[in-house]
């Protein structure tokens, strides 16, 4: 029922004027920040160490995180809803596809991408591109995120493997070419 519900929420947002949906989006960031206790906690803290700030900015600045990751968040499931979509927006430079079509002929690459921004979308650009693609994944708390995770993965052509382990599979991965 719940992947029903995440499959449909794409269309629906569409539906709806963008600053409606990303109003809805910040609601929901707001929403999680009430919800998470724990990863509240741990923003606020990590902001006042990084950016040594006092515990009263620090709740203002998380707050602003997680309501724009809510914002974010509603903006690619209505603007995005199908890796195709976003990989078409992503520009590689032919360089680096040259330069990964050489290593998948020379016996495949490892491709170390940092959490941020759109990370799981440059996955979806190379795979797009023809790249097999091993994916090592920490599966999400919520099952049905993780399941349309997974989808999403699945549906650009990568695989994703559980991150306990992964290297072994990385190497067979590698080994295959």
């Amino acid at each position: 029922m719940a992947v029903v519900a995440f499959r449909t929420l794409p269309g629906a947002l569409r539906l709806l004027p963008r600053p409606l949906a990303l109003l809805i989006g910040e609601g929901a960031g707001g929403a999680a920040r009430r919800l998470a206790r724990g990863s509240w906690r741990l923003a606020v803290r990590n902001i006042e160490e990084i950016h040594g700030v006092d515990r009263g900015r620090a709740k203002r600045m998380a707050r602003a995180v997680f309501r724009e990751a809510g914002r974010n968040g509603i903006d690619m499931l209505a603007r995005a809803p199908h890796p195709e979509s976003v990989a078409r927006c992503i520009d590689v430079e032919p360089a680096e596809i040259d330069l990964f079509r050489r290593a998948n002929r020379e016996g495949g690459a490892l491709l170390l991408v940092p959490h941020l921004g759109a990370f799981e979308m440059l996955g979806a650009v190379f795979s797009l591109r023809g790249f097999e693609l091993c994916v090592p994944a920490t599966p999400a708390k919520n099952e049905t995120l993780d399941r349309v995770l997974r989808d999403r993965r699945s549906a650009a052509g990568a695989r994703t493997i559980s991150r306990r382990g992964s290297m072994h599979a990385l190497e067979e991965q590698l080994e295959k070419g």
